[in-house]
This record gives structure tokens, sequence and C-alpha cells, in this order.
């Protein structure tokens, strides 16, 4: 995954452009008119600009986001607690040496490095311009256990980088979904917006005496 926040000409305000190989390139997020859990519960066609990765239940899910930007950027993941198997600024690793299995630390949050600005004289458009951070972004690489069904948002920490479309989301187990049980006042509140979902009321199966 990687992401720029630049001007965007069409709004007249800055916005974040994701890409995730394989499934979308310089994306501008834009909140989806139906909440995605509940596509995912009808098996409806996820909408467009939602940046809707899918993931196969129980699968290990590995991500390495790349960070084009100065300013540091913390990534939260809602429904999984990842493994951190990563971290530093591309084109300048340091080899680790051989040895026993590492241990990886464990969190749902973490922050991606800044990228390392060019040296002074490496003016835009000149020779050997690569761009603000001149090609060496910072990254940190993730992994997780694709193991709690549902639609879990990866966001930028930072409210008003989210607000600008910092936002991806992982839907996974999406063949399980349609069983899912959810509040009676959820079904019926998206009744009443014209979203019928074909889900069982949550207590449905309970026993009368429960």
């Amino acid at each position: 995954m990687s992401f720029q926040i630049v001007p965007d000409d069409a709004t007249n305000k800055s916005r974040a452009f994701t890409s995730v190989d394989g499934y979308f390139t310089d994306s501008a997020y834009e909140p989806p008119k139906v909440p995605i859990l509940y596509d995912a519960i009808r098996n409806n066609t996820q909408q467009a600009l939602s940046n809707v990765v899918p993931v196969d239940y129980n699968s290990i899910v590995e991500m390495t986001v790349y960070n084009d930007d100065p300013m540091e950027h913390v990534f939260h993941l809602h429904g999984h607690v990842f493994q951190v198997v990563g971290h530093g600024t591309q084109l300048n690793l340091v080899p680790q040496p051989s040895g026993n299995k590492p241990m990886y630390p464990e969190r749902d949050t973490i922050a991606v490095p800044g990228c390392k600005i060019r040296k002074p004289g490496g003016a835009p458009g000149g020779p050997g311009d690569e761009g603000l951070c001149g090609g060496s972004k910072g990254y940190v690489r993730i992994r997780f256990v694709a193991n709690n069904p549902g639609a879990w948002l990866f966001h930028c920490h930072i409210e008003w980088h989210m607000m600008q479309g910092l936002v991806i989301t992982f839907v996974s187990g999406a063949d399980k979904l349609a069983k899912t049980r959810v509040p009676p006042r959820i079904i019926d509140g998206c009744a009443r917006s014209g979203v019928k979902l074909p889900a069982a009321r949550y207590w449905s199966s309970l026993p009368s005496s429960a």
C-alpha cells in the first residue's frame, strides 16, 4: 500500500490518493453510500472508490505501507492485532543477521516513518530529481491472520487525514457474513433508508426463556 496527500484540482482540497497492488491505483476514497459491511452481508459488489480489499478467511495477510510524505503517519487496524515484521526507510535497509526466529511485536496501531528528504541541491525538475523524498520512502510491514469475519477499517489515526480519505477496508470471510446476525434496530433502520438486509435478527434462534 502506498499513498500521497496532494491537492485535488477537482475539489480544490487536499485529498489522499491510495494504491494497493492488484486492487486499485491512485484511488481517492469516497464514503460508501451503503455501509461496506451491509454490501458484504448481501453479497453485493463493493462500491467503486470505497477502497475495499477482500481477503480469505483465516488467510495470513502481509502488507507493506509506503510513506512518500516527510510527515509520520499513524495507522490503526480494526478487528485484529498485527505483527510488525519490518520498518525503516526504503533503499536504506540494514540486513539483519540470521539467527533464531524473531519475536515480532504485536499491536493494532503503528507509526509509518516519514520519507527521507532529498539532499540540498536536488531542486525540483533538476538533474536526478526524484521528488520530495528522492525515492527513499518510509515504510512499515505488518502481518495479521484474517480470522475475524467482517469489514475492518485500516486508516491513518490523524483524524483530518482520515477525513481526506486515507482509509482502506479489509473484508474478511465474506462467505460467512451472509449468516451474520445483526440487531433488529439495525435491520429496521436500514429498511427505513431503503436498504434491505437479508440477515437474521440476532436473537431469532434463542430459546424463548433466554
